[in-house]
């Protein structure tokens, strides 16, 4: 006879049960990579560097180089991303969205190696699990998903979490060969940057610690063996070692670039309020109004884990290097939350929840997840359940926000794509798209445009030359004046005056004009962010014209902005400098004139220029 073997109904329920859950989560992490691939491409931009890459392009010269890969940015050295961000550039024709495709594709694969290491752990999947692609693909980094520059960002938290995965399924039965590629992640881990180095520093100590007390066991072939397999490891410590070597920090927008711009630390209590926002954000910048309340929960949920670990070290001897490797792995992401908030505290709130620091954090909810698989039980189960609920119910915020960025991303790509087009020159794309009070350096931004055109990179080839011209000053005493009232060159708007109130200028001719150069300042404002625009027309044949005007809206002398001034970031600079606005009109017109605002205000007009052909 045949023995036929039986299997109770519930075994198949438990199956169906576990085939149902593993669909749900796969289902959920597909939509999260369709929706995070869906605002790559509405939002991503092939053609605009932002921020920093306008600085970075310039600064890699021609090709990559080495000397180049290993010299900081601002106080960091970040080759491996370097090489990966301008290698992607030149191989896509410097397209600046591609990259974004591949930084959700990487982010999307570490979701995956989690779900098979929770997989690993309990033999099956559960609904719960879908935290993982919620969190690892969470829109509320969608900075890290719009700009490529963030690579730098991402690279160390794919790789720690790499380790986290060796961790917890090979711990007990760590081979040679695991420790020699764990060698060759930590040195990977070295070239990520300073988010990589504290898991440098304690995933070595870890292989120390577990190789250490087996040697005097050892044959003589075995310890050679040890040894080879431990050398990836030791090169990874001296790498580390060499990072800090001629280390000198470098901003290429400061002039020196070597002189730093972030602002003094805040202190011990400013700093605290910093790391509570570095643990918020970890759930998405949707947290923002409820920021130091939300890294609260993440903080206590963090020590609720170290102490379960403590718990499970003193009483699972057998799991004891599992253990000693979630801590540690724990205290190295706790190492880089305490790093950002004092470097970074003096930033403010807006710049931490700009959401780059989320993707630095995910490493240690994930690893908080997988701990309390481990642990088991009901409260385990709660934990996780509470974490996967807590995001997902945060996703429909977080997208949102997503698409508020994305939209200023598009709006900023379209608006510097129809200024190339139209043809406006390098002096003025610069001062109108690239510089700011932040990056106030106009001059070297117009050589840098300049230099991109001569290397043919991407829409900068098709930047028109400045064209030779000439200066002609305008009287400024001379305009014609409808609701202003004008005294020693202040021009002064009430309530009485409206969005109507403006200042006119005649010329004696209509001539040829490329552009109308404005220096002025606001000494008043009702509007926080008060808005000039400017009108030009020939007389003869049209009226003024929103077809043949410039608007530039900036902060009022009363709104505390960011600003470099002297050297230094400050995040609460009141501007009452003088401005210069160029605004490009490259037609032949006889009038020009300017609305300050719609509400009161004060405005000084130190100079009116026109520039004209040389001829």
């Amino acid at each position: 006879m045949i023995a036929i073997p039986r299997r109770r109904v519930s075994d198949y329920d438990a199956r169906l049960k576990s085939l149902a859950s593993l669909t749900v989560v796969v289902f959920v992490w597909a939509s999260m990579l369709v929706v995070a691939l869906g605002l790559v491409y509405r939002y991503g931009t092939r053609t605009l560097p932002q921020y920093d890459e306008v600085w970075a392009l310039h600064d890699s010269g021609p090709g990559i180089h080495i000397d180049w890969l290993w010299k900081t940015w601002a106080e960091h050295r970040i080759p491996l991303a370097k090489l990966i961000w301008k290698g992607v550039l030149q191989w896509t024709n410097y397209d600046f969205r591609a990259g974004n495709f591949l930084t959700v594709l990487g982010l999307s694969a570490t979701a995956g190696l989690m779900l098979w290491t929770a997989k690993k752990i309990r033999g099956r999947t559960i609904l719960a699990d879908a935290f993982f692609p919620l969190a690892i693909l969470n829109v509320g980094q969608a900075q890290v998903f719009l700009w490529w520059w963030q690579v730098n960002h991402v690279l160390a938290p794919i790789f720690a979490m790499v380790l986290l995965s060796v961790v917890i399924v090979r711990s007990e039965n760590l081979r040679l060969a695991d420790v020699g590629w764990i060698g060759v992640a930590l040195i990977v881990l070295v070239l990520c940057g300073p988010g990589g180095l504290p898991y440098v520093a304690v995933f070595a100590t870890w292989l120390v610690l577990r190789i250490a007390p087996k040697w005097r066991s050892f044959s003589a072939q075995k310890r050679q063996q040890c040894v080879w397999g431990f050398m990836p490891t030791l090169i990874a410590l001296a790498l580390m070692a060499f990072y800090f070597m001629n280390y000198t920090p470098y901003f290429p927008v400061n002039d020196p670039p070597s002189n730093p711009p972030w602002p003094p630390p805040v202190g011990m209590r400013g700093s605290a309020i910093a790391g509570l926002q570095v643990l918020g954000v970890s759930l998405g910048i949707a947290t923002k109004p409820h920021a130091e309340l939300c890294g609260l929960a993440v903080f206590a949920l963090g020590l609720a884990t170290i102490a379960m670990l403590i718990r499970r070290a003193l009483k699972y001897s057998d799991d004891q290097w599992r253990t000693l490797g979630l801590m540690l792995f724990l205290a190295a992401a706790a190492v880089l939350v305490f790093v950002i908030a004092r470097s970074r505290a003096g930033m403010g709130l807006d710049y931490i929840y700009q959401g780059h620091y989320l993707v630095v954090v995910v490493p240690a909810l994930c690893c908080m997840y997988l701990v309390w698989e481990i642990q088991g039980g009901v409260v385990g189960r709660l934990v996780q359940s509470g974490l996967v609920t807590a995001i997902a119910v945060l996703f429909p915020l977080n997208l949102v926000a997503a698409i508020q960025i994305g939209e200023e991303v598009r709006q900023r790509t379209a608006a510097f794509e129809h200024d190339v087009r139209i043809g406006i020159p390098a002096s003025v794309l610069a001062e109108r798209h690239f510089a700011s009070d932040l990056v106030p350096r106009a001059e070297k931004l117009v050589v840098i445009l300049k230099d991109y055109k001569a290397q043919s990179i991407g829409i900068f080839k098709e930047i028109r030359d400045d064209p030779s011209a000439r200066i002609e000053k305008v009287d400024v005493a001379g305009a014609i004046l409808d609701q202003v009232v004008w005294r020693d060159g202040i021009a002064s708007f009430t309530a009485q005056s409206g969005p109507a109130g403006s200042l006119t200028w005649k010329l004696t001719h209509p001539r040829y004009v490329y552009a109308i150069r404005i220096y002025y300042a606001y000494r008043r404002a009702t509007n926080l962010w008060p808005t000039l625009r400017t009108y030009w027309r020939n007389s003869a044949t049209e009226e003024f014209n929103d077809a043949a005007a410039f608007f530039t809206t900036v902060a009022g002398p009363d709104q505390p902005t960011w600003a470099l001034i002297d050297g230094k970031i400050h995040t609460d600079a009141k501007v009452r400098t003088i401005r210069k606005l160029t605004v490009w009109v490259d037609t032949t017109i006889d009038e020009f004139r300017l609305y300050p605002d719609p509400a009161p205000c004060e405005v000084r007009f130190s100079c009116i220029e026109l520039l004209e052909p040389a001829s």
